[in-house]
């Protein structure tokens, strides 16, 4: 177990640190500490730290404490978040026929690929920076809801899955209230986003969807 995102989907891994604790959760002096300068993850699903052991030593076995670098994160959070504000942006002023193909998310900065029938015209790219800095400064807060897949769906939400995210079984439906999709006269449509590794689906009365994987 880990609470270090491991790089995947286009966002980068987290940094951060492992500290040697003793058995009852004291830290020793002097005393052992590993840079974590990377996360990644392996298709089977193994977390690797990568990382320089700065002072002291490690062996298996050992109680370990793992720190996040909650300041770095909590920027790769943003552009992440801000990837499918884009998305939806672009989606409201071009309609459908637009897709994301791919993003790159770090701390410092993000990339959005995207696909469309035509060239985006430099207009189109400002309206939808004003949409998305709009969002971001109305800065709303969200209410978070724990339900089964039935309940969400009787509840109005309508799922959309490509052929590779029809199979789900025991999965956990969190449901987020964005209010402040309530100052835009925009219809939501049925599309699916990622998220880390939640994935978004849009549906009416400006809620969301998201599938824990």
């Amino acid at each position: 177990n880990t609470c270090f995102y491991g790089e995947s989907g286009g966002q980068v891994g987290d940094t951060g640190m492992i500290m040697l604790l003793n058995q009852d959760g004291s830290i020793p002096l002097p005393c052992s500490v590993i840079q974590i300068n990377n996360t990644v993850k392996t298709q089977n699903g193994v977390f690797i730290h990568k990382g320089i052991v700065e002072m002291g030593s490690f062996k298996i076995g050992d109680n370990i404490n793992l720190a996040v670098d909650k300041v770095r994160r909590n920027k790769i959070t943003a552009n992440h978040s801000a990837t499918h504000l884009l998305h939806f942006a672009l989606k409201q002023l071009l309609g459908n026929s637009v897709n994301q193909k791919g993003s790159y998310v770090d701390d410092k900065r993000l990339r959005f690929d995207v696909s469309y029938n035509g060239a985006i015209s430099s207009d189109v790219l400002k309206q939808a920076e004003n949409i998305v800095n709009n969002i971001i400064i109305n800065n709303t807060k969200s209410k978070i809801e724990l339900m089964d897949i039935e309940t969400a769906k009787s509840s109005g939400a309508m799922a959309l899955f490509n052929e590779k995210r029809k199979v789900l079984s025991s999965i956990l439906f969190i449901v987020l209230v964005l209010f402040f999709l309530e100052h835009f006269a925009f219809k939501l449509s049925q599309e699916v986003l990622i998220f880390s590794e939640i994935e978004f689906l849009y549906f009416e009365s400006h809620h969301y969807v998201c599938v824990k994987k």
